[in-house]
């Protein structure tokens, strides 16, 4: 048997086997503060921006039997977007809502998201991203992980994934990697896994978020950064940085 027919067969029997089981991720978000204060001068601002930034934010995902979830954990929900942005200097963006849901089977991406109140439903195939690989490598935790790396939608990302645990899935969007995506690089923040649990069973139920005007992945993207623009031009005072969903 060649080499490469070897590989193929343990990599889809250890596949099986992951698929069997419930994996569980735990994820810290955490804000590239220098990135996001970038132009701002006033040290008070800086200050208090960065005092805001600085708290990690908390993920989980939950991946059996070729679904997963990925969704913060109690996460902040803030109704009057005007009166925090004046409070904090701030103005939140892209917040997620109900999570973001994958389906291998039927190749579908569901996520619910915020955009200054307006609540939008993505509603698409799973993300085919063009990743570029590299021979650079990292510990994550117990786990040996490469590199990858991808434009998207203008934005460049760096991912790190294991070959050890060889599921297709990671934070947020990202994923079609031949492992589990362990850590994911962006300008405004770094998202690194904690914790990797494996179950037997599972006790989580997968709920399709429903909630808000169904776009696809690329028309949610045009809008956001349109906002972003038109933020950015009309901002006087305060320092733009990026929500929890973006």
């Amino acid at each position: 048997m060649k080499l490469y027919q070897l590989l193929f067969l343990l990599l889809f029997f250890a596949s099986s086997i992951f698929a069997q089981q419930t994996v569980v991720v735990e994820y810290s978000q955490k804000a590239n503060i220098e990135y996001q204060l970038r132009g701002e001068t006033d040290p008070k601002v800086r200050a208090r921006v960065a005092a805001h930034l600085s708290k990690p934010r908390i993920y989980t995902l939950v991946v059996a039997k070729g679904e997963s979830i990925y969704q913060r954990v109690n996460g902040e929900v803030i109704t009057d977007f005007a009166a925090h942005a004046e409070a904090t200097k701030r103005i939140e963006i892209g917040r997620e809502a109900g999570g973001a849901y994958r389906n291998q089977s039927e190749d579908l991406f569901i996520k619910e998201a915020d955009i200054l109140g307006r609540r939008f439903l993505i509603y698409d195939k799973q993300p085919k991203i063009d990743w570029t690989f590299s021979k650079e490598t990292k510990e994550i935790g117990q786990y040996t992980c490469k590199k990858a790396s991808t434009i998207h939608f203008g934005e460049p990302v760096v991912a790190w994934y294991t070959e050890e645990i060889p599921l297709n899935v990671g934070p947020k969007e990202f994923g079609h990697l031949p492992g589990l995506i362990l850590e994911i690089e962006l300008q405004t923040k770094t998202i690194s896994a904690t914790k990797v649990n494996f179950l037997k069973d599972n006790p989580y139920d997968f709920k399709r978020p429903t909630k808000g005007k169904r776009v696809t992945l690329e028309a949610y993207y045009g809008i956001l950064n349109e906002m972003l623009a038109n933020i950015r031009k009309n901002s006087n005072n305060g320092t733009l940085t990026i929500g929890g969903g973006y």
